[in-house]
């Protein structure tokens, strides 16, 4: 469905050093990250969906090049309908000022009948 494509600002990544503590903390807020903005999606909470973004973020999907407004604006035309995500698999690799993941979207959609996908996606 789509391939979701970040840029995470170096705020969540201040690595000091290399330790291994240290990139697992961050590995944690980076997936905490990434849960918490598909639920701002799926529940339609526009302001967290700002707040979790920057000025960089940039979503491919729907055959479009989308910004945070992009993406709202596509998210207010989507029906009423309950959905859900199971986030798994991440692959995480924290260099000095970024990081890059790719994990699985176990995505739901509850309608008359249930449909499940899962999509391959990646975040840098």
């Amino acid at each position: 469905m789509k391939v979701i494509k970040f840029v995470f600002a170096v705020s969540f990544i201040f690595l000091l050093s290399c330790k291994q503590d240290i990139k697992t903390k961050n590995t944690e807020k980076l997936q905490l990250v990434m849960n918490d903005f598909f639920d701002a999606v799926q529940t339609k909470n526009f302001d967290k969906i700002k707040n979790l973004t920057d000025t960089d973020f940039l979503l491919y999907g729907h055959g479009k090049i989308l910004n945070a407004d992009g993406l709202i604006k596509l998210i207010k035309g989507f029906p009423d309908i309950k959905t859900g995500h199971e986030l798994g698999n991440f692959n995480i690799d924290i260099g000095d000022n970024i990081a890059n993941m790719t994990y699985i979207n176990h995505y739901i959609i509850y309608d008359s009948v249930q449909i499940t996908k899962d999509f391959l996606e990646s975040a840098d």
